[in-house]
């Protein structure tokens, strides 16, 4: 292994810091991307796979004082974190959070106006994934939609790094991830055809673009940082070892050619939002 990315094998895309630093990093997209997802004063909402809850002032807001989101995930870890922080919305009774799977949730049919999934679904097999989006409409209300955010990172685009660097960096990458069954990183594209497929209701899909320029914030720079790293971890022994020492050295402060802190610095990402209206009864 690279010794610049020795110590950062598996590592979790899932782990509080970095959820932590992802969503601070796009707290302002993420303002924008809650729109999207359709939640509507007074609405019940369901988020699966919460995480930590970082969403949840966001749905919050969007909901208003007459409406309640409810919070799952399997990490009891993150659940419990997700209560001690937000225990004063709690107390309120305006959420709540408990640990449940996602594949089978603990909720009766037709309990929620908005259900939402943001990034989990990259991480069910492909069996998995048409039975998990069946037992999230179930909990749908009629009239009501689900709601799911996935991220497709076939391209993201860093600068300046030349482009062979980045495609070999990024080949490498999907070569070695093309083996993994349970963990798709290139779902967002598939999304609007398998939901379409499965015919449980209208859809509709946007897709939107996280750019950073500087000036980086902390956590800005923290996520940029964490995510180039996962790539050449994951591109480690897939992609030309000059290419993978040349892609780390951009993203070291310690060396002469980091990135980071030079003015031209860009860098974007790609999530895509699909949405699915469950048809009324007739």
């Amino acid at each position: 292994m690279n010794n610049k990315t020795q110590g950062l094998q598996d590592l979790p895309l899932t782990s509080l810091h970095w959820l932590a630093a992802h969503h601070k990093s796009k707290l302002i997209e993420r303002k924008k991307m809650v729109e999207i997802h359709g939640a509507k004063q007074g609405d019940t909402v369901l988020d699966v796979a919460c995480g930590p809850g970082f969403w949840t002032e966001l749905l919050v807001e969007q909901v208003g004082p007459h409406g309640h989101v409810s919070g799952v995930d399997i990490d009891s870890e993150l659940i419990r974190y997700a209560q001690e922080s937000h225990a004063d919305l709690i107390a309120q009774k305006r959420v709540n959070f408990r640990v449940a799977d996602m594949r089978s949730l603990p909720f009766e049919d037709n309990s929620f106006d908005t259900v939402i999934c943001g990034n989990a679904y990259n991480y069910l097999s492909k069996e998995e994934l048409p039975k998990a989006i069946q037992e999230h409409m179930r909990v749908v209300r009629p009239g009501g939609r689900l709601s799911i955010r996935t991220f497709d990172n076939t391209m993201s685009l860093y600068h300046p790094v030349t482009s062979t660097v980045l495609l070999s960096v990024m080949h490498g990458m999907a070569k070695n991830l093309q083996q993994q069954r349970n963990f798709d990183n290139y779902l967002g594209r598939k999304m609007h055809g398998l939901l379409t497929q499965l015919s449980l209701g209208p859809v509709t899909t946007h897709t939107f673009v996280t750019q950073k320029t500087q000036p980086l914030c902390k956590w800005s720079l923290e996520y940029v940082q964490m995510k180039a790293l996962w790539c050449a971890e994951k591109a480690d022994g897939y992609c030309p070892a000059e290419d993978l020492k040349i892609w780390c050295e951009l993203f070291d402060p310690k060396s002469p050619q980091y990135i980071l802190a030079r003015p031209d610095f860009y860098f974007n990402t790609t999530e895509m939002i699909s949405l699915v209206a469950k048809p009324e009864v007739s």
